[in-house]
């Protein structure tokens, strides 16, 4: 039996005072998660397979703020997306590209937000 395939719908992202403040929150901890991960590949946490707390919350915070958004899991989310072209690296794939730029736009949009609220 012949099935109509539905096309979805486009729907731009909601940006609630909420994903402002999970944002908010979570760009004060991203130089610790970032810090904490770097150093020698592990988490300071001493539980195998587990992250110490701060690097958990932030996690929390970027899905929390991905699924207030709108954006998928494998997307690129618009707390890493801080300048407006994708790295070297993402250039030459166009899928991974368009995911930058669309958390990009995301990240104007929560940031321009922010900034009205503000004044």
């Amino acid at each position: 039996m012949p099935v109509k395939l539905r096309k979805p719908k486009g729907r731009a992202a909601q940006i609630t005072d909420e994903a402002r403040t999970i944002f908010a929150e979570a760009v004060t901890l991203q130089p610790i998660y970032h810090g904490c991960n770097r150093m020698d590949g592990t988490c300071r946490s001493t539980a195998v397979n587990r992250h110490c707390a701060e690097c958990e919350n932030y996690l929390s915070l970027s899905r929390e703020l991905g699924r207030l958004v709108g954006t998928k899991p494998w997307e690129t989310s618009p707390l890493n997306a801080d300048h407006a072209e994708p790295p070297d690296y993402l250039r030459h794939n166009a899928l991974q590209s368009e995911y930058w730029r669309k958390a990009w736009a995301i990240r104007r949009e929560i940031l321009a937000t922010k900034r009205t609220k503000s004044k």
